[in-house]
């Protein structure tokens, strides 16, 4: 497992979350207590962002339709959850926050991945034709 430092232990207030990015990813990280917890920063019902969600014991509350999250384990646990959110291993290493990733041939693909870029795409149909020709 490869752990990434994403932020500062002093850049969450306690009872809050953020959102980090790392890769293509947007995690939701929160202070609770003093103890760090990471989710998936989308609520599988509608989209919205659970950084932004309420806290109360080791939950969070989705703040669009009230659905509700274990933080530590990402399994839903109320409302409209749709069963739950991938979490993320969390540990602090001086005053850095990292967060643990399982290192496949597939994650780093997806680093390396070419934007497909359609409209390029149908341009260059266009400058060489359809082949009708």
């Amino acid at each position: 497992m490869a752990f990434i430092p994403v932020a500062k232990i002093d850049e969450i207030a306690l009872g809050k979350g953020i959102c980090v990015r790392v890769g293509r990813k947007s995690i939701a990280v929160f202070n609770v207590e003093g103890n760090f917890y990471a989710l998936d920063d989308f609520c599988p019902h509608k989209g919205a962002p659970l950084a932004g969600g309420y806290i109360s014991g080791t939950d969070v509350t989705c703040p669009w339709h009230g659905a509700s999250f274990d933080l530590t384990t990402g399994n839903g646990v109320g409302g409209p959850c749709g069963g739950g959110v991938a979490s993320y291993p969390v540990r602090i290493t001086g005053d850095d926050i990292e967060l643990g990733f399982e290192e496949t041939a597939q994650s780093r693909d997806d680093e390396d991945e070419y934007d497909y870029d359609e409209e390029e795409e149908s341009r260059d149909d266009e400058d060489f034709g359809d082949g009708d020709d």
